[in-house]
């Protein structure tokens, strides 16, 4: 699993249950859209990953945790880590990557409420599969447990959103548009300046400043050549095809419930070479949102993902990874069991200092 063989080279360092216990590992953006530029050869090739892991039992089932009390119960969310550079592979040309692995619980809490870059995971084709064990196919084998009418409402915002960063301009610091200009003038490698950025040890930018550096990339807009682009066109052309795309799967999917990530990729590659004008593509989103709109009230799919079969799914994925959950599991009387033996632990300690206790346990008196 490329996890365990990154960690061997030294280049991340992820919990040790995110390298042993990944369930699924999908390579998302554009190749997963099917239209990654192999042809640009002067910046590496890189891989959007997301996924999700099953931790220790302790980070999911810790009922034994008095919530404000004590020593907090052991977390995880989601492990992220980006711009990694493999300058070894392939054969020396080099590979980025950029991962998001999420605790399975909290990744079923984002597909079912919608969340486009979760949902396309759940959809990439075959090939852009990484890793996945038997948990990971019978959550993609029930993909469609998750869509709901939920999805265009998330699907819509993100397009909007993508709609506002196409017309954007940029209005970076002086400073730090000089350094880019500086560094394109140079032919200054931006991988080896972003791994610095993202430890904040560029050595010719403040903290600020490589934190703004670091903002731009994983907006788009640090890329060689990218600025030029926005004066050629008006736009960037990067978020304008994923305004086409999230409406095309969001389309997909109030019509379907299925998705193929890959279907207006024509489209797209369209756009990337700058076919479209920016006011043409601007009416043709509003004309889809109309259509999409009407489509919404005639489809289908449930209001929301049903929540009680969703756990039935999460339960029998939990028990292929752990075996039994018997121990797992509140007992209907657990609070009053742990009362109780709380109370028995007080009576020997008064028993010892007083040789006595109340006739009623302490928390029956009140």
């Amino acid at each position: 699993m490329i996890i365990d063989q990154l960690e061997k080279k030294g280049l991340i360092s992820p919990p040790p249950f995110v390298v042993s216990n990944t369930a699924y590992l999908a390579i998302t953006g554009s190749v997963a859209y099917g239209v990654a530029d192999t042809s640009v050869k002067t910046r590496l090739p890189d891989n959007d990953v997301y996924g999700f892991c099953i931790p220790p039992k302790k980070m999911i089932f810790n009922y034994e945790e008095i919530r404000g009390f004590g020593t907090p119960a052991p977390s995880f969310d989601q492990w992220q880590k980006h711009g990694i550079i493999d300058s070894d592979a392939h054969g020396g040309t080099g590979q980025e990557w950029d991962f998001s692995i999420f605790n399975i619980v909290k990744y079923f809490e984002l597909c079912r409420e919608g969340n486009p870059n979760m949902i396309d995971t759940l959809f990439v084709p075959e090939n852009c599969i990484l890793h996945s064990t038997s948990v990971g196919r019978l959550v993609r084998d029930h993909r469609k447990m998750f869509i709901s009418k939920e999805v265009w409402k998330k699907f819509r915002g993100y397009a909007w959103s993508q709609m506002h960063k196409m017309q954007s301009k940029f209005e970076g610091s002086a400073e730090l548009a000089a350094i880019i200009e500086m560094e394109d003038a140079l032919g200054i490698d931006r991988k080896t300046t972003l791994q610095e950025a993202v430890d904040h040890k560029v050595p010719h930018l403040t903290e600020a400043q490589s934190k703004e550096y670091l903002s731009l990339y994983q907006d788009g807009m640090k890329v060689s050549g990218r600025f030029e682009i926005r004066k050629r066109w008006g736009y960037d052309l990067k978020f304008a095809y994923h305004l086409l795309r999230l409406l095309d799967e969001a389309q997909q999917l109030i019509e379907t419930g299925e998705m193929d990530l890959q279907r207006a990729k024509e489209a797209m590659k369209a756009i990337r070479r700058g076919e479209w004008k920016i006011d043409d593509l601007i009416d043709w989103a509003k004309q889809k949102e109309k259509e999409l709109d009407i489509a919404f009230t005639n489809c289908k799919l449930p209001d929301k993902a049903p929540e009680d079969k969703l756990k039935v799914l999460l339960i029998e994925c939990l028990e292929e990874h752990y075996g039994s959950l018997s121990d797992s599991f509140q007992q209907p009387n657990w609070a009053i069991q742990a009362l109780e033996e709380m109370d028995r632990s007080l009576a020997k300690i008064r028993n010892e200092l007083y040789g006595g206790r109340p006739s009623k346990p302490w928390w029956k008196v009140w």
